[in-house]
């Protein structure tokens, strides 16, 4: 089965303007999440999924070269993401968003292990903290979710339909407690979505690319242990709920 990573990125976010281009020790965010995720065992394809707007052109030049571009709707995310699977004939899809510079292949190759033993439409990470998870699902799910999502919510955050309604399909959870080496969701927030997530993550780079520039959540985990005041300046930045749409 082709498995195919999307990632979706824009360059406007509403907290921090730009991030997809950013720049994190001499590259920029989208780019570093690109590399990380071609060096997964288990992609057989990397696709950036972008609105097909004006303000994304910087964004889809940066990446071409490095990945497919897909352009879509901007609010339609998962007709967006239904239009990327199709393009690149994929029948596993890894969901990915553009905020996350500090993905694990390795936590990755794992999910998708796990998500082909589990036999289910559906599947998350379990217990990840924010910025290194994963959703997976069957390109016939999406399908489905494509035909019958109505919800604004549903459409813009592309996979709540799989999930927001018991049985609808058939879905399960993705143990990857071994690759996360004692980190977890609400110790450290790895995203990249407010200023202030954005200086916890260039300190992490600072500190860990020079040493090992494939360096992964084990030497997080060993930074986290002896810098822990490193981690705790975004701690307090909220979350969006999966309802809530711009």
């Amino acid at each position: 089965m082709k498995v195919v990573a999307i990632l979706q990125s824009r360059m406007t976010s509403t907290r921090l303007p730009g991030k997809a281009l950013v720049d994190i020790a001499g590259k920029p965010l989208t780019e570093w999440i690109i590399d990380r995720m071609k060096r997964c065992r288990r992609i057989d394809e990397t696709v950036l999924a972008i609105p097909d707007e004006p303000s994304d052109d910087p964004l889809e030049s940066r990446a071409r070269g490095l990945c497919r571009v897909y352009r879509g709707s901007l609010q339609d995310v998962l007709a967006r993401f239904h239009g990327a699977a199709a393009a690149a004939g994929a029948e596993v899809v890894i969901r990915l968003t553009g905020d996350n510079p500090l993905l694990d292949p390795a936590l990755l190759d794992a999910a998708v292990a796990g998500f082909m033993d589990l036999s289910v439409d559906y599947a998350g990470t379990a217990d990840c903290p924010l910025g290194i998870g994963a959703e997976i699902f069957t390109r016939a799910a999406l399908e489905r979710a494509h035909r019958e999502a109505k919800e604004t919510y549903q459409r813009e955050h592309v996979t709540p339909y799989f999930y927001d309604t018991p049985g609808r399909f058939r879905t399960g959870a993705l143990d990857v407690r071994d690759h996360l080496y004692s980190l977890t969701r609400g110790k450290v927030r790895l995203t990249v979505d407010t200023p202030e997530d954005l200086d916890v993550v260039r300190r992490i780079f600072e500190r860990l690319l020079p040493v090992n520039p494939d360096f992964g959540l084990r030497e997080i985990s060993n930074l986290y242990a002896s810098e822990p005041e490193m981690f705790q300046k975004n701690l307090h930045v909220r979350q969006k709920g999966f309802k809530e749409t711009e």
